[in-house]
């Protein structure tokens, strides 16, 4: 199963890169995860070639690991424009690459239509397949709505308590499965420390503090959909994204917890950690932070 997977997405990704060439459309890793994704859901679970695109949900959307893999080894015959890649290969000197059309001509129309709209291709593609697959609309509400503004800006330049409201929207949004219950504890607990720091007058003063648990949020979660919402051809990696996804729950209640202090700060001793403490905020400052 594994070489079939490979060959598909090898085949299909070629073609890919070819139609962008012809195009004059670089890619990147992102924005081919998410044309390949597109392709097999427009393709149906019926099709021949579902089950060898297999995907699962994380911290951009659908992924998939086999896609990134390849993506990089095409890097050489590329040219690069930052992180993107364009063809190198003439379309008109290559057959190999129509040979999976010629066996499913019905990708052909699909990628035509995904790519003829470049302003669809790379500024609404990832928000669509968000509102059309995502396995919880609260996954579009949080990520766009919340993650992304506290992922990018260091500053508030938003509205602070149409921010809040956001937060009670998404709460309510939550998935019902008993598996998010601790997630939804630690979500609820943050919504309202967040709107209290807010009342107090210190959600600005405190912002780059209460980024990270606002972050965090989005990877905890991230985590978890992993292991509910994959093609079966993950299944051998479910027991230690089980393991991951728990672990971060303990870290996102320590950080969520971390946030009391912030409401009035006069109320409580002076903040103090031990060394190991400090190892973990560093450590998951550094990771989702981008730092």
């Amino acid at each position: 199963m594994e070489n079939e997977v490979e060959n598909t997405i090898k085949d299909l990704m070629e073609y890919l890169l070819f139609e962008l060439k012809h195009r004059n459309m670089p890619v990147d890793e992102f924005g081919m995860q998410k044309l390949i994704f597109k392709i097999k859901m427009e393709l149906g679970k019926k099709h021949e070639l579902y089950p060898q695109l297999p995907f699962y949900w994380y911290l951009k959307g659908p992924y998939c690991d086999v896609v990134s893999q390849i993506f990089d080894d095409f890097s050489p015959l590329c040219n690069r424009f930052g992180d993107s890649l364009m063809y190198k290969k003439d379309i008109l000197n290559n057959s190999s690459c129509g040979n999976i059309i010629s066996e499913f001509p019905e990708i052909e129309d699909i990628s035509f239509d995904l790519m003829s709209d470049r302003d669809f291709f790379y500024n609404h593609l990832d928000k669509e397949i968000y509102k059309q697959y995502a396995p919880f609309e609260f996954m579009y509400a949080y990520k766009y709505e919340i993650y992304d503004a506290a992922k990018k800006s260091d500053e508030i330049n938003f509205d602070i308590g149409g921010f809040i409201e956001k937060f009670y929207v998404c709460e309510s949004k939550l998935p019902i499965s008993q598996y998010f219950n601790e997630f939804k504890v630690n979500f609820s607990n943050l919504t309202s420390n967040l709107d209290l720091i807010a009342t107090a007058g210190n959600f600005k003063k405190y912002w780059d503090k209460l980024r990270l648990p606002i972050i965090f949020s989005w990877e905890t979660f991230a985590d978890g959909i992993r292991v509910l919402f994959r093609d079966e051809f993950y299944v051998s990696q479910v027991e230690s994204w089980q393991l991951e996804y728990e672990e971060k729950l303990d870290r996102l209640s320590y950080l969520i917890g971390k946030t009391d202090f912030l409401i009035n700060p006069n109320d409580y001793p002076q903040e103090s950690y031990t060394d190991d403490q400090k190892k973990l905020m560093q450590l998951t400052y550094d990771n989702y932070m981008g730092r």
